[in-house]
């Protein structure tokens, strides 16, 4: 076990809702999460989330509208949330963008391989910090 995995586990057992400490040292880039948000080939976050300050056409409705996620939510619980949500909702769809264990149908080349690394999943929380809703 990596010593990151093994941080992982131990936040992922640890009390509340939260993972309070950054996956990595290096802070997020608010400007690296915004693509992430958006990109089909990572997060893909408007599939099911809608945003009031997008301008993509498609946007989903089966997930939470987002534009006020920074004020509702802390880093630690976006972290929770983005690592492994099954955390919070065992009936929720959401992937689980850093987790590779207890996964169904995964191509050979994705497996034992996390959706988003840990870096990424730091730039996508700084840039959900950003969403503060109408009064931005």
């Amino acid at each position: 076990m990596t010593f990151l995995a093994f941080m992982l586990a131990s936040a992922l057992n640890g009390l509340g809702d939260v993972i309070d400490q950054p996956l990595t040292d290096q802070p997020g880039d608010k400007v690296a999460g915004k693509r992430i948000f958006h990109d089909r080939e990572k997060g893909h976050c408007l599939l099911c989330h809608s945003l009031e300050q997008s301008d993509g056409l498609f946007q989903g409705n089966i997930a939470p509208e987002l534009s006020d996620i920074g004020r509702r939510l802390t880093s630690g619980q976006l972290r929770l949330r983005i690592v492994d949500n099954t955390r919070i909702n065992p009936q929720s769809i959401m992937p689980p963008y850093f987790r590779t264990e207890r996964l169904v149908q995964v191509a050979r080349q994705f497996e034992a391989k996390t959706v988003l690394s840990a870096q990424e999943i730091e730039d996508l929380i700084s840039y959900l910090e950003t969403l503060q809703g109408p009064s931005q």
